[in-house]
Parts: structure tokens; C-alpha cells; sequence
């Protein structure tokens, strides 16, 4: 390790006034400080909680996906699934107007009531459906259903 007359003379500051070698150490010093703690990326300190957080979220989702279909009545399996779970809200894409009818209308609350029974708490307060006409087969689980009539070929 150099001694302080090394790095002095290093520097060009071994015949400096003392008031011109003393700025310098204090400059020298802070900036040793700096490169020998490095600073904490945002992104690193983020990582870690985030990555937590976002485990544990996917476990939730896992858990409602399966009570939803332990509960949903067989014939319906194949034509919704569980999009996204957030504060309460369930979001489930549905095939139809006719499968987002039943489902909300005749099943609604008891729907929601089973569900909380399987997943062993209150967890979901409120379902959400929305139809999705655009997505490609195979999206659902099972058959798609027959869109045939009205549509020419």
C-alpha cells in the first residue's frame, strides 16, 4: 500500500502548500469512501421484496384457479377461466353472453359463497365477467363452442 508521500507525488502535490494537500486528502478520502461502499441499486433492494410479494400472489392465483374449478359446474369448465385475482376482485373470462348470464345470474353469490368455502377464508369478494370473443382456441379448457350459425364462409 503507497504511503501518503506516494500518492502525494502520484498526484503532482509533493511541493504543494499544506492548505492545497490538505483539499486534496479531504477530496482524495471521500472519494475512497464512495468506491468502497458501493451504493444499493434501487432494483436490488426492490428485487428482493418484489419477488416475494410477486411468489406469493402466484400461489394465491394457483389456489383460486383451482377452487374455481372445483366449484363451476362441469358443463361451464370448458367455456370460462380465471383471468386475474386482485383485492378481492375476480376477473373470469367467459365464451358467451349466454355462459356470463348463468354464471352471474343464476350462480352469482353462490359462486362467490363456495368459492370462499374452498379457499378457507373470504377472499373473494366480488366476480367480475367479461366476454372474450377474440381469443384463439385452446384458451379454454375443453371444446370451443360452435359459432357456426350466421357466419358465411
Amino acid at each position: 500500500m503507497p504511503d501518503r508521500q506516494d500518492i502525494l507525488d502520484a498526484h503532482g502535490l509533493a511541493g504543494a502548500s499544506r492548505w492545497r494537500q490538505h483539499v486534496f486528502w479531504r477530496t482524495y478520502n471521500a472519494q475512497r469512501r464512495r468506491r468502497a461502499r458501493p451504493t444499493p441499486v434501487l432494483g436490488d433492494i426492490a428485487a428482493k421484496a418484489v419477488s416475494a410479494e410477486v411468489l406469493a400472489s402466484a400461489r394465491l392465483l394457483g389456489s383460486v384457479r383451482v377452487a374455481w374449478q372445483t366449484v363451476l359446474p362441469p358443463q361451464y369448465v370448458a367455456r370460462c377461466r380465471v383471468e386475474s385475482f386482485r383485492r378481492g376482485g375476480l376477473l373470469v373470462l367467459v365464451d358467451s353472453a349466454a355462459t356470463k348470464y348463468v354464471l352471474s345470474r343464476q350462480l352469482g353469490e353462490a359462486l362467490r359463497t363456495l368459492m370462499n368455502d374452498c379457499l378457507g377464508s373470504k377472499l373473494v369478494q366480488s366476480i367480475e365477467y367479461r366476454i372474450t370473443g377474440g381469443l384463439a382456441e385452446g384458451d379454454f379448457a375443453g371444446p370451443a363452442p360452435d359459432r357456426t350459425r350466421g357466419q358465411t364462409q
